[in-house]
């Protein structure tokens, strides 16, 4: 009836596909890939929704505008993976989607609870590690925290210089010095929802933990700590303090979930309470291109996957 019910947000990327059998890359083809981006899948997701936008994916496929579509680990039982399995043809399927689990952390009444749902010896390892760092560098370690955008460049600034020493700049991800970057940084600071952090050692930023409030769910959007300071845990004290300070937040402010986002890591599983099952599938154009790239994947995760199971 002309009223908005269900809602996909995507972008076309120009991108390489890397089809690799472990580390070793052996296709790297250039594609356009219609990408519903995390967290993109909004209103009623309805079975019959779902399927009719299915459908539209698979249309806007087959119109050329894009080789591949990627929808970025949805709820694994949501309506929308079982219509993205069962509606394209069997040779536009993705025969191998990905799954892995999301989780989040549902805070208690209170810090003090927090800590005491974590394991023994991750509070040992807390204390044991806060100790060493003070005893080492005493008046020299502080925390700062960012919040208005006139803070925002100053953040960038000491930011960068931690991000650039980080393994995940070597690997091309983690915080970028990018318009991108940038333009977020300082929307999410305009709307009061910026929460970053700095720990500076002998006033040099060597950590640094950044995320944005949306509702009452806090997401961790970037994370890293200089590899020199390895043997003191920088990143998971950060991270307790960042934690803290969502307690400290009332009201309009408050936060009531924290989700550090996609991927598992020890840190993550150490303070998580709740978990689900996200999936990431893809959707072939039933083009040449399209079928040859669903092929060449195929074969790829195929023996992939025998070799690990092996």
């Amino acid at each position: 009836d002309g009223r908005p019910d269900s809602i996909l947000v995507g972008r076309v990327d120009r991108t390489r596909i890397g089809l690799s059998l472990g580390y070793l890359k052996l296709f790297q083809p250039e594609a356009r890939v219609l990408c519903i981006m995390h967290g993109g899948s909004l209103g009623n997701q309805s079975a019959e929704n779902s399927a009719y936008l299915a459908c539209e994916i698979v249309r806007c496929l087959s119109r050329g505008e894009a080789d591949i579509a990627r929808l970025e680990f949805v709820k694994a039982d949501s309506p929308l993976i079982e219509a993205a399995k069962g509606v394209p043809g069997i040779l536009c399927r993705d025969h191998f989607p990905q799954t892995q689990l999301h989780g989040s952390l549902r805070l208690p009444g209170s810090f003090e609870d927090f800590l005491g749902g974590l394991s023994r010896k991750e509070r040992h390892n807390l204390r044991r590690y806060e100790t060493r760092l003070k005893a080492d560098f005493t008046e020299e370690l502080r925390f700062k925290c960012f919040r208005q955008v006139s803070q925002v460049e100053d953040l960038i600034r000491d930011t960068e210089l931690v991000a650039s020493k980080t393994y995940q700049r070597g690997l091309g991800v983690g915080f970028q010095d990018n318009l991108e970057t940038r333009n977020w940084l300082c929307a999410a600071a305009e709307r009061g929802t910026l929460r970053a952090c700095v720990l500076y050692l002998r006033n040099l930023p060597c950590a640094f933990m950044i995320g944005n409030r949306y509702q009452q769910t806090l997401h961790g959007a970037f994370m890293g700590y200089d590899p020199q300071y390895t043997d003191y845990a920088l990143g998971s004290l950060l991270l307790m303090h960042w934690i803290r300070e969502a307690f400290e937040q009332t009201g309009e402010q408050g936060v009531s979930e924290i989700d550090l986002g996609l991927g598992d890591a020890r840190y993550k599983r150490a303070i998580y309470n709740h978990s689900r099952q996200e999936t990431l599938i893809h959707i072939f154009a039933p083009t040449f291109k399209g079928l040859r790239l669903n092929f060449q994947r195929t074969v790829t995760r195929l023996i992939d996957d025998s070799a690990r199971k092996v």
